[in-house]
């Protein structure tokens, strides 16, 4: 889709000009106006201007033990029953996000699929939090539906999410391409999208749809 190749595009000119202001503003000017942080994860830089720039990753390595039922229906009858090890890299992240002024920020994450050998865009975005108490997101980002989908990986209690968040993109997961607008009030917040589909309906048209929360 064009729409992705253009956000992406432009994600990564942000994070290459922010990093550059960032990196700039610490070359011409005292040390205290640039912060090099590397507390929660990965390498936060900081400039007196306003811009961010946070590069970072994840890395996930199952390895599981089954028991005999795992080799219940093999097809060597001399290896029924034995019990069986498996691994593999279930998740291999790199992240690059930050902020441009106050109003601005971004996020590009690219998955590297051991299996494939190739890597995709797993999120790529731009927000404008110049607005009192809601911010505009477009880009590929999570659908707003479940708590148990919204929460990171990393802080998941079992190594899967439940099976209905596989259904599809109308119900979770990250769709190519959305409008986004999210905000936080006294005792609630909300979000609500407008998702690509990626497909076309019967005249040709892209179809979209609505998720909420």
């Amino acid at each position: 889709m064009r729409l992705k190749q253009i956000l992406i595009g432009a994600s990564s000119a942000i994070v290459i000009t922010s990093l550059s202001s960032v990196a700039f503003a610490g070359a011409v000017t005292s040390k205290e106006e640039i912060a090099i942080s590397t507390t929660g994860g990965g390498i936060k830089i900081e400039s007196d201007n306003g811009n961010t720039f946070q590069f970072g990753g994840v890395i996930q390595y199952d390895f599981d033990n089954y028991d005999g039922l795992y080799n219940a229906g093999t097809a060597d009858p001399a290896d029924i029953g034995d019990s069986a090890n498996e691994s593999e890299w279930r998740r291999t992240r790199l992240t690059a996000k930050g902020t441009k002024g106050e109003n601005w920020g971004y996020k590009l994450t690219v998955d590297i699929d051991d299996d494939a050998e190739e890597a995709s865009v797993d999120e790529a975005w731009v927000k404008y939090a110049g607005l009192n108490n809601v911010d505009l997101i477009v880009g590929r980002l999570k659908a707003p539906f479940g708590l148990e989908e919204l929460v990171s990986d990393k802080y998941i209690s079992t190594i899967e999410r439940s099976a209905i968040y596989e259904v599809g993109n109308f119900l979770s997961g990250k769709p190519d391409f959305a409008f986004a607008a999210q905000g936080s009030w006294n005792n609630f917040s909300g979000q609500v999208h407008l998702i690509d589909e990626g497909e076309e309906d019967d005249d040709s048209s892209d179809s979209f749809s609505i998720a909420a929360r």
